[in-house]
């Protein structure tokens, strides 16, 4: 807990002193996405139940406020399934969270630019992860309910704030 204000706190102090024409964008940007990165590693933590298992209410209130932090990242709830089947086939073609920052491609200027951004990102590997899927529940490697799944996930992941920051040109 401790952590997670103390991140919260200074993304907000800097952000403050941004806002008030105290602070450089360029010193804004790293230190935001220092104290980022750091919510990041403690909401994969928490998708692990790692923190506060018996108190839920905590619990979803640290998910919450990460989440709304990077708006255009997938809601964690919905990650925490990804998540898990990624840790049971991690390098086949139905890791969809892995596939989903474009890890296993080989690096080109598509990849490049799709990194950085996970709805540019998805538009431009949305087609061959589909083709990928099919052909996996077509050999037996994913069951089909499980790929209907990915799909529903994919369709509300993003949403309420991915779609209103999106909406608003907001990139974080």
């Amino acid at each position: 807990m401790t952590i997670f204000l103390l991140s919260i706190s200074m993304i907000v102090f800097a952000s403050f002193f941004y806002l008030k024409g105290q602070l450089s964008v360029w010193i804004l940007i790293p230190f935001n996405a220092f104290w980022m990165g750091i919510l990041h590693e403690l909401e994969h933590d928490l998708i692990h139940w790692m923190y506060f298992r018996k108190n839920k209410i905590i619990q979803d209130i640290m998910l919450f406020s990460v989440w709304i932090l990077r708006p255009l990242t997938i809601n964690p709830w919905l990650r925490r399934e990804l998540h898990f089947h990624h840790h049971k086939y991690s390098g086949t073609l139905h890791d969809v969270e892995e596939r989903g920052v474009t890890n296993g491609e080989k690096w080109s200027l598509k990849r490049l630019f799709g990194t950085p951004d996970l709805i540019f990102g998805g538009i431009m590997r949305a087609k061959i992860l589909v083709k990928d899927i099919r052909n996996e529940v077509r050999n037996g490697n994913l069951s089909k309910e499980q790929a209907l799944r990915f799909k529903k996930i994919k369709t509300i992941s993003m949403v309420p704030f991915g779609l209103i920051a999106i909406q608003f040109g907001i990139y974080i």
